[in-house]
């Protein structure tokens, strides 16, 4: 038996299938960019995201570092792009203490210092500040206002220190405070736009001024050229006065992106003028 087949049971034309396989390809073109132009936007802003919480993170410690730092000491170098500080460790006010025109002693007797444990370690670490007016003088080798102590006793009423030779101060604090303070910390801008924070020995230490410990703080800062007519140091400190607090200037521009976008941090940080 033969059957007949039927016009209406024919297959796809040639032309069908063609306009199909290229309204399929404009289709997987469109969708294609739609995908590619998502993951670009969603790695831009994860990049920008990171950034900004590297930056935030940066601004945060300095605040809170710089803030507690011992007043007078900040002091920036390398033409702005470094900032160095000595770090307090803790604070009290002293009831003994020699002060010139009077005869050098071999002890310092304060309230106790709460929390302090003294260790054979801090002979070279710590410093006894008080009323420490000049950070060339904090920093000199033979500083007049900043001494190491040998030993710290509060098991004893008063608290004392205890010097390996008599030592004494060219001023009195006029509030009486003393500060135990601790190795100096540098932030530096590095030229490679890393921010860098550096531990320093004392430059009475030998060596003097050495980088004892670093940390990577944040990347992707960028310097500006000292020409440039928007040029601003990424640290700059103004001195305190008699009537009104020493300020910590931070310019950070973090760049992303490759360097299409940047993100800038002004921030200022006051120091109270309490030596």
């Amino acid at each position: 038996m033969a059957f007949a087949i039927s016009p209406k049971q024919g297959g796809f034309t040639l032309v069908e299938l063609v306009i199909v396989i290229i309204l399929l390809a404009i289709l997987g073109i469109a969708v294609s960019h739609y995908i590619g132009f998502g993951t670009l936007l969603y790695r831009d802003v994860a990049a920008r995201e990171n950034i900004l919480n590297s930056a935030r993170f940066a601004i945060e410690r300095l605040n809170r570092e710089v803030r507690s730092s011992l007043p007078n000491s900040q002091q920036i170098t390398n033409n702005g792009n470094c900032l160095r500080f000595v770090p307090v460790v803790a604070s009290s006010q002293y009831l003994e203490l020699a002060v010139a025109p009077a005869a050098p002693s071999n002890r310092v007797t304060s309230f106790a210092l709460d929390g302090y444990i003294f260790q054979a370690s801090h002979r070279l670490s710590h410093r006894l500040a008080v009323y420490a007016l000049s950070s060339d003088d904090i920093y000199g080798a033979s500083s007049t206002t900043l001494k190491a102590f040998s030993d710290y006793s509060d098991s004893v009423n008063p608290a004392e220190f205890s010097f390996a030779s008599p030592v004494r101060w060219p001023l009195a604090s006029p509030s009486q405070r003393l500060y135990l303070v601790e190795r100096p910390v540098r932030y530096c801008v590095l030229s490679n736009g890393n921010l860098q924070r550096e531990v320093l020995s004392w430059a009475s230490e030998s060596p003097p001024e050495q980088v004892l410990e670093t940390s990577l703080m944040a990347e992707q800062i960028q310097l500006l050229a000292i020409t440039a007519p928007n040029y601003q140091p990424p640290f700059a400190v103004r001195e305190a006065t008699l009537s009104r607090n020493g300020v910590v200037k931070i310019f950070l521009n973090f760049v992303a992106n490759e360097g299409a976008e940047s993100l800038v941090f002004h921030h200022s940080i006051h120091i109270q003028n309490v030596p």
